[in-house]
């Protein structure tokens, strides 16, 4: 982790931290969800991403794009969701995937003005990710397929 992000205490989430001082919008954060106690598969959690984001209730929902990824080993699921709150566009990395009947998201929301320099960031995080002594995500992972999902018919 970038070593001016705070880690804030909590029990929520695996990891969470505001990305920006100043801005308390601005975060990274890991979730995990055991499979069976939770009831998520891959599609029903994005399913209930989307509308939550739909529902606009705190920020405006204005797109956004998934691609499901499909590696020799697993399947992830990338998405960047664009929204505004405030008048200010946002933009948020997220990347699902599988372990271990664990369902993680990775995300990274940052403001759009910033959102490059957060991609980058967000990227080097996924491909350091380690679960029991190896990277979940090689640099070199060969990737078999890329397919675009419509999240409206999860």
């Amino acid at each position: 982790m970038p070593s001016e992000w705070k880690a804030l205490q909590q029990t929520k989430y695996v990891y969470y931290s505001r990305t920006d001082s100043l801005d308390k919008n601005k975060f990274f954060v890991v979730l995990k969800y055991n499979k069976k106690i939770s009831g998520l598969s891959d599609n029903k959690y994005l399913a209930i991403t989307y509308s939550k984001l739909m529902d606009g209730i705190i920020e405006k929902f204005t797109g956004y794009t998934t691609k499901k990824i499909i590696f020799q080993d697993k399947i992830a699921y990338y998405s960047q969701y664009f929204t505004r709150l405030n008048d200010k566009p946002y933009l948020t990395y997220s990347m699902v995937f599988d372990i271990d009947n664990n369902l993680y998201e990775f995300a990274m929301k940052a403001d759009s003005a910033s959102s490059i320099k957060c991609e980058k960031t967000f990227k080097d995080l996924l491909f350091n990710f380690r679960y029991k002594g190896n990277a979940v995500f090689a640099s070199k992972a060969e990737i078999k397929d890329i397919q675009v999902v419509d999240l409206s018919r999860i």
